[in-house]
């Protein structure tokens, strides 16, 4: 007997997402995110266009 596969259609964004994280700690002074000269944050969506809720939680240190 063959094994079924279900696929979802949004394969290859869970893969992306595995390769790229899906999370980052950046510290903060001054209020201002110490990043070097070439690095900056970007938010991808790799499922399609959709209403997104994303969270930031500062810990002090």
């Amino acid at each position: 007997m063959e094994p079924k596969f279900v696929y979802e259609g949004n394969s290859d964004a869970h893969i992306k997402s595995s390769l790229t994280g899906v999370s980052e700690t950046i510290i903060v002074s001054d209020g201002r995110m110490l990043l070097g000269i070439w690095q900056s944050i970007y938010f991808w969506d790799y499922d399609g266009p959709r209403n997104r809720k994303f969270h930031v939680k500062i810990i002090a240190g």
